[in-house]
């Protein structure tokens, strides 16, 4: 039962901060519409390969030494802790390329 009420703050948590996030707008003063859509994409798959090796050596790590007895709380836990990584390696990724972001309501 404990560990049920622990699964649903934290799904609520989630919930909450994810709905929060402001969405980001990437300018860039010297970038033509065409330099954009290449450079997004290239960030894009960049940030997917690398979230998808995290996620593996992670699968990995739990099927050796599981710490979340609860399979559904672990999964949320790592699809949160996915998402988060993934926009902050796609922002990294943007601002070395030169682009700022710029914080739309």
């Amino acid at each position: 039962m404990r560990l049920k009420k622990i699964f649903i703050s934290i799904i609520l948590f989630i919930a909450i901060t994810d709905c929060s996030n402001v969405k980001t707008h990437w300018e860039h003063s010297s970038t033509s519409r065409d330099q954009w859509l290449i450079d997004e994409a290239d960030c894009a798959t960049k940030t997917k390969i690398l979230i998808q090796k995290n996620l593996e050596s992670l699968s990995y790590i739990q099927t050796i030494e599981p710490r979340i007895p609860d399979a559904q709380l672990s999964n949320a836990l790592n699809a949160h802790a996915a998402k988060k990584m993934r926009e902050k390696l796609f922002h990294t990724c943007l601002r070395r390329l030169g682009y700022t972001p710029v914080k739309q309501k």
